[in-house]
């Protein structure tokens, strides 16, 4: 298993992210899904994955279940900075998070968010040695909403 990624987040403002958290989670409304881009090992290639949000906590760091063991999350260690893309119709909505990721081992913050649901993905519960958080540390975020754009900044 890959080593957990000692990670130091780029300074923000004090009082900046309790604004910035309020129109993300206002801006995230009934969105679930992001798709998570990524840079390879290999030459810098983009990749990307559907991940499923499980919360946005107070200081903006938004939160999901990863399978530890997997390359493009070892990846992390070395390319940290991930783009999230959120979308929906109706309303017409689209939500881009740039920020850096880290694995975090968290074992009460783990049972927090578990849901049955996750049962066909980690099949040994909230115990699952591959089961870990990644957690998103937002630096910079833009929202078009209805066909107006704003950007989003701590």
């Amino acid at each position: 298993m890959p080593t957990i990624p000692q990670f130091t987040p780029p300074p923000v403002p004090a009082a900046a992210p309790l604004t910035l958290n309020h129109l993300l989670i206002d801006s995230l409304k009934g969105m679930r899904i992001a798709m998570l881009t990524s840079t390879t090992a290999s030459y810098g290639r983009l990749s990307s994955r559907p991940m499923a949000l499980q919360e946005i906590d107070q200081q903006s760091d938004l939160w999901f279940f990863t399978d530890r063991s997997l390359s493009w999350v070892a990846n992390l260690l070395h390319h940290p900075w991930v783009n999230l893309s959120f979308s929906t119709l109706a309303p017409d909505t689209y939500v881009s998070i740039a920020g850096c990721a880290d694995l975090v081992l968290d074992p009460l913050r783990t049972r927090l968010f578990w849901r049955d649901e996750h049962l066909a993905w980690y099949p040994n519960g909230p115990d699952d040695p591959h089961l870990a958080l990644l957690r998103v540390i937002c630096v910079h975020a833009e929202t078009w909403i209805d066909g107006r754009h704003q950007v989003l900044r701590p």
